[in-house]
């Protein structure tokens, strides 16, 4: 890597990333038994290194990777047919070994890896505690597509700064200081006119394709990207190319939301507007301005990464609400906009009384990351007017550390138990387990009516399908046949958001 990037966070990210992308192009090659890789990283506290981040890479014989790998470090194969570096079945040359780390773990991976790894670390090796990055697959036209899936868990670690932190015992380089934001250039007369327009109707192709065209025709980059995110179908290539122009510019393109987005908080659609984002506030920050920005009518999807959770009355295009707190509703209902909310995931414990007016229009409330399920925890709400508005009620259970596999616990049977009688003739219960940065799924029972089923969801393992079996076989849950089990490329609930969020 370039001196310049040793204080860049995004600049270690997309570095490890682009070094994945080709050594998995390279392994799929001579690895026809391949159809994805893994690329997760983990957090080995008090070790030697002083809490090195270690980059793991786990293939898989499907093209949906299933979770989590185990394999006892190669004295027992993995029931699922994955591999990892400790139980590879072929030992080759360079090119038919799995890929390699790309930053050092004493040092930059510290840096660029931190604030999506879990607390409790992942041990040195143990792939079953892996925080999966980033999932590259075989392309339908011979490529290769690379999937970002994570979430920013400790905020105050995506910053630039964090560099500043760093262990000098293992760098030989001076410590350079943080590289400054970029920023969006000057609108010109003609392209502020055409921005208004987009703004005036954020859901209309039609101003947008205009202001990409109006860029094309001069050579801007975000003319180039623009055309290519309206491409359909799009070609590996393409969608390599965009990712390439999210990472060179992407962080301009924020314009006066910059301040308010997580350094890997930002996905770009329809044009370089970003569409969802994870607002992670910088606690020493002159934030009162960031209300009144307009570009947030163009945003779509909000996820909230740190406690301090604004909510703009410009966010007129919002259709997915994240990790939202008791405030943000408050906030939400006295907003005069109404944004039309399709998807509301809430994070506390609230009384649903106080904020079921904020409810008009959503069709998916989510229950996020819930520790403790009482005995009582469903009465309130039982006065909830809004069920048969309601088309899924999601809810999931958090999962910490060894408990990677899910429903090794009743919470999952006591809430189905619970809200069965609560639920309107139309709504569907669904209830999982999420662990780690976001990016591990698992299985997912899901109640309509009276029918109780198994659903794969994510990076569901055959570990996971049997333990939801048995916590379930009780409540009458019935298992998919082999063929549905499997893993799919589900977008469903939670993963529908974070699989969205790239660097």
């Amino acid at each position: 890597m370039s001196d310049e990037s040793f204080t860049d966070v995004l600049a270690m990210r997309h570095f490890s990333i682009n070094q994945f992308r080709e050594r998995a192009t390279t392994y799929f090659e001579h690895r026809p038994e391949a159809q994805s890789l893994v690329m997760g990283v983990s957090q080995y506290f008090a070790d030697e290194a002083g809490d090195a981040v270690h980059e793991h890479f786990i293939a898989f014989p499907t093209r949906e990777p299933t979770w989590p790998h185990h394999c006892d470090y190669g004295e027992t194969p993995s029931e699922d047919g994955s591999w990892c570096s400790s139980c590879d079945p072929r030992d080759g040359d360079r090119e038919e070994s799995l890929p390699w780390p790309s930053l050092d773990s004493n040092s930059e991976a510290v840096t660029a890896w931190s604030a999506l790894c879990t607390e409790w670390g992942g041990g040195e090796g143990d792939a079953a505690l892996v925080d999966p990055i980033a999932i590259a697959r075989r392309a339908d036209d011979g490529g290769v597509d690379v999937e970002l899936v994570h979430q920013v868990v400790r905020p105050w670690l995506d910053d630039n700064r964090a560099a500043e932190a760093r262990d000098e015992e293992f760098w030989e380089e001076d410590a350079l200081p943080p590289k400054p934001e970029p920023t969006r250039a000057p609108w010109t007369t003609e392209e502020r006119a055409l921005f208004e327009a987009v703004l005036a109707a954020p859901r209309d192709d039609g101003p947008r394709k205009v202001l990409v065209d109006y860029w094309l025709e001069r050579g801007d980059v975000r003319g180039e990207f623009g055309a290519l995110s309206f491409e359909t179908p799009a070609t590996s290539k393409d969608r390599a190319r965009r990712e390439q122009l999210v990472q060179l510019h992407g962080r301009a393109w924020l314009g006066p939301l910059q301040p308010a987005v997580s350094l890997g908080g930002a996905a770009f659609a329809r044009g370089p507007f970003a569409s969802r984002v994870v607002v992670s506030l910088r606690a020493d920050g002159d934030h009162s301005q960031l209300n009144e920005v307009a570009d947030w009518a163009l945003v779509e999807a909000v996820h909230y990464a740190a406690d301090d959770r604004p909510f703009s009355r410009r966010m007129t295009g919002l259709v997915e609400l994240s990790r939202a707190p008791g405030e943000v509703l408050e906030r939400l209902h006295a907003s005069g906009a109404r944004p039309p909310l399709h998807t509301l995931g809430l994070v506390e414990p609230i009384q649903p009384a106080q904020w079921g007016p904020a409810l008009h229009g959503v069709k998916t409330l989510r229950l996020e990351r819930l520790d403790a399920w009482g005995r009582h925890d469903a009465d309130p709400w039982a006065r909830l007017s809004q069920w048969n508005q309601l088309e899924t009620f999601e809810i999931w259970f958090s999962m910490n550390g060894e408990s990677a596999d899910g429903w090794n616990d009743d919470r999952g049977s006591r809430a189905l138990t619970a809200f069965r009688p609560l639920l309107g003739p139309n709504t569907t219960l669904r209830v999982g387990y999420q662990l780690g940065n976001g990016a591990r799924g698992g299985v997912v029972a899901v109640l309509k009516g009276q029918e109780l089923a198994l659903e794969s969801a994510g990076f569901a393992g055959p570990r996971a399908q049997k333990a939801a079996e048995a916590s379930l076989s009780g409540a009458g849950a019935k298992a998919l046949p082999p063929e549905q089990s499997a893993p799919t490329a589900s977008k469903t609930g939670w993963r529908k958001l974070l699989a969205r969020f790239g660097f």
